[in-house]
């Protein structure tokens, strides 16, 4: 089952690096994660937590031990 990883207020040029550094771990997008990259944009309201949505990456790994491994060297 996939395991998703959000990082909030990563630069374009930060989540660059880090999909290299986790191909550079022998890690391939589409079979072992996948990301996707949320701009900020103009605010946008939240009402289910109302609050607002800052800019974030959504991480999906396709194994659970890979999520845990980056939470440990990337999370927030």
């Amino acid at each position: 089952m996939a395991e998703e990883v959000i990082i909030k207020n990563l630069s374009a040029s930060e989540v660059s690096y880090i999909v290299h550094e986790l191909k550079l771990q022998g890690l391939a997008i589409n079979r072992d994660f996948d990301f996707y990259y949320h701009p900020a944009q103009q605010p946008r309201w939240d009402d289910e937590t109302n609050k607002f949505i800052p800019k974030h990456t959504r991480f999906v790994f396709y194994e659970g031990k890979w999520a845990t491994w980056f939470v440990l060297k990337y999370g927030q």
